[in-house]
């Protein structure tokens, strides 16, 4: 007990001092209400979220939920879901959705790339508006493309290579799609 209180004081002391602060180093998180930083404070360096922590991060953010807000980059580790809005670098979950601009490489089950995704995208569905780069998955879906999907099923909407040729052609292949 006395360890624990201990504990609680230093990290009462540290959420104090970082108080007055724009930015912060560490975030630990319960939820976004019951963290030691707002949810509107930066975090440049480590947030652990133990269900769900909601904040920019450049860094590293680990947990069961990953809400990754406004700007980010670095590494996102989740073990159900990372949400981000702009987020450069490396997603791994589940799950994970990104709703406006993704560069890099989101590794999971479910990947959503946003409005504006480059790199690589590794899962078993991954979809896109704008896509550059390589899709790997079972299903893979952009509206445009500039790169290769590579899976059972992959369909790129609005294909301009493939629109020269007759109407019979569909922007749909199995096995590998592309478009420079």
């Amino acid at each position: 007990m006395k360890y624990l209180s201990t504990i609680a004081a230093i990290l009462v002391g540290i959420a104090g001092a970082q108080a007055q602060m724009s930015e912060a180093g560490f975030q630990l998180a319960l939820v976004p209400e019951v963290a030691l930083q707002p949810v509107d404070r930066p975090i440049h360096g480590l947030a652990l979220n133990i269900i769900c922590g909601q904040n920019p991060v450049n860094g590293v953010a680990l947990g069961f939920i990953n809400l990754m807000t406004k700007e980010s980059c670095g590494y996102g580790g989740a073990l159900l879901l990372n949400y981000s809005e702009y987020f450069r670098g490396v997603e791994t979950a589940l799950i994970n959705v990104n709703t406006d601009q993704f560069c890099g490489w989101q590794l999971g089950a479910v990947n959503f790339g946003g409005k504006m995704c480059c790199g690589l995208q590794t899962g078993f569905l991954n979809v896109a508006h704008d896509f550059s780069g390589l899709q790997l998955g079972v299903f893979n879906y952009v509206d445009n493309l500039k790169g290769v999907q590579l899976g059972l099923l992959n369909i790129a909407t609005h294909n301009e290579w493939f629109c020269r040729f007759p109407s019979q052609l569909a922007a749909a292949f199995p096995i590998v799609n592309w478009s420079f």
